[in-house]
């Protein structure tokens, strides 16, 4: 299971376009719009690695899977990410670090932000931040060149259901 997944980014990252359908100019100018996609609680799947026991440290890593759906309610594909501490538990400026890979039907869209974590943090185990503005870092596939940023907010009604909005273009 770890290698597959490894072996997908990996071929993300060095293949452009490996995992997309087309990746010719007008395909990428119709995907590359802003775009909105949703992902409910019940598709999270979350592994956790904790260096030391107590609390938030270098090393530590959270990574996990989403299945994103379109604004049609389409499966879109999986969103992929990874959170690690940027300095030990007893840094007051501690920060978390969130790589996101959205594995699309079209193409990949790779994101990086820096969260501040919630001052009763105490482990990446748990959600750092609601809401969150990321960084589009760029893309393969349809979303080749994509540059922009990308903003998650929760849903306030308690279901989990994120919503993923992009504001980029290619």
């Amino acid at each position: 299971m770890k290698r597959t997944a490894t072996l997908v980014i990996a071929a993300a990252l060095f293949a452009p376009g490996a995992l997309a359908q087309s990746s010719n100019d007008e395909g990428a100018g119709s995907a590359c719009a802003d775009i909105v996609l949703t992902s409910p609680r019940d598709s999270r799947v979350v592994a956790y690695h904790q260096i030391r026991e107590d609390g938030k440290s270098l090393g530590d890593l959270r990574v996990g899977k989403r299945d994103v759906f379109d604004a049609d309610n389409n499966p879109a594909g999986n969103l992929h990410w990874r959170i690690q501490p940027t300095s030990p538990t007893d840094d007051p400026h501690a920060m978390l670090v969130n790589t996101r890979y959205f594995i699309l039907n079209d193409g990949l869209i790779i994101t990086e932000t820096l969260m501040q974590p919630r001052s009763e943090l105490q482990d990446t185990s748990r959600i750092a931040m609601s809401n969150a503005d990321a960084v589009i870092m760029g893309g393969t596939g349809a979303y080749e060149f994509a540059v922009g940023t990308v903003s998650a907010s929760v849903a306030e009604d308690g279901s989990g259901l994120v919503t993923y909005t992009f504001n980029m273009e290619c």
